[in-house]
């Protein structure tokens, strides 16, 4: 079942809990606790935020950049019961969207890929996730269903990975000119790793809009698992 995430800060989140009774609802008592729920429940139908007298206008901001296609419905502080109906029927009537499997996103960071028969051509890399990830590309790119490795370069560690190259996309408003690639020997424990990586790195940057994205780095005391190594 599809879960709607509810935050309310105000005294009517009985109400709202009831009004939406006939839905799974997620409760969260903060914002922070709310972008946690929301990067790591797969399958998140809407979003219900009655924020109180302010609405967190920084926080929607950066919540529509990491999650644009997210219906967030705003509630009043004491919604009436016509009110609450209206919203429990909007939220009845959203069509179900396929959200990724795997969380991603976008550092600067490089990655140099190797396919056969040719030199490691640098590339900037996008949209990363534990599944896959973005390769800036210009120029011509390399043919769909190409295998390879790519290296990835972080902050004070490198993951390489065996890959498979996907169709050549053109640029959009969220990512220029070039192709996915899909990782195909990351263990389960490196997935693990990379997946927890992309989800702090999503909580930081819709709770902290102003900050700049960090490039992700290890401790030296953590184990590495297959396909990481220390820089």
């Amino acid at each position: 079942m599809d879960t709607v995430l509810l935050y309310s800060a105000g005294p009517q989140a009985r109400n709202l809990l009831v009004a939406l009774a006939a839905h799974h609802v997620l409760p969260a008592g903060s914002l922070a606790e709310l972008t946690r729920l929301l990067v790591g429940e797969p399958e998140v139908l809407c979003l219900v935020l009655q924020p109180g007298k302010h609405a967190p206008e920084d926080f929607l901001e950066s919540l529509k950049a990491s999650y644009p296609v997210l219906p967030v419905f705003l509630v009043m502080q004491e919604p009436t019961a016509g009110e609450l109906a209206d919203l429990s029927a909007r939220i009845a009537s959203l069509e179900r969207r396929e959200r990724r499997e795997k969380p991603r996103f976008d550092w600067p960071l490089q990655g140099s890929l190797s396919l056969p028969g040719a030199e490691p051509e640098p590339y900037d890399l996008r949209a990363l996730s534990s599944s896959g990830a973005f390769l800036q590309c210009s120029g011509p790119c390399p043919p769909a269903g190409s295998r390879g490795r790519l290296r990835m370069r972080f902050q004070n560690f490198s993951l390489e990975t065996a890959c498979q190259v996907l169709d050549t996309r053109r640029a959009s408003s969220r990512l220029p000119d070039g192709f996915g690639v899909r990782f195909l020997e990351l263990g389960t424990e490196a997935q693990a790793r990379l997946d927890r990586i992309v989800r702090d790195a999503l909580v930081q940057a819709i709770l902290e809009p102003e900050s700049e994205p960090e490039v992700p780095s290890l401790g030296e005391e953590e184990l590495l698992p297959g396909g990481f190594q220390p820089l």
